[in-house]
């Protein structure tokens, strides 16, 4: 296993596996017919802070930013990149439904804070 592999299941990566199994549970919600209530709870956090936080983590590593500072980040981020993506998906020739916003946030997601684990990983390899 590579070591960049170990760093992923380490607890220096949490952020990372939380949201990821979030993700997982989001998809999971979308297919398998659950109540409305269920998955709005279950979403709307997720719409609130994920993208935001993920995208921050990215931009503004090691700022000493707060947390109170992250959280309005986060959210007021969060809003945008939701719009922005909902936008984007509009103009190609998919559907705009629940399940192809959902799978857009999740993929903007995933991959912004795998980019950022990757990029702290690589800041502490070199010390």
């Amino acid at each position: 296993m590579s070591s960049f592999a170990r760093y992923l299941l380490s607890r220096a990566s949490a952020p990372f596996l939380v949201i990821l199994c979030w993700s997982v549970a989001l998809i999971l919600s979308a297919y398998v017919m659950i109540g409305f209530l269920p998955r709005l709870f279950l979403f709307v956090p997720y719409l609130v802070f994920s993208p935001g936080y993920s995208l921050i983590s990215l931009l503004l590593d090691k700022r000493g930013l707060d947390v109170p500072e992250k959280l309005a980040l986060s959210l007021g981020l969060s809003f945008c990149i939701v719009a922005l993506l909902t936008l984007l998906l509009s103009l190609t020739p998919l559907e705009v439904t629940t399940l192809s916003v959902t799978a857009s946030i999740i993929i903007f997601t995933v991959t912004v804070l795998l980019a950022s684990t990757y990029r702290q990983y690589l800041r502490k390899a070199a010390q």
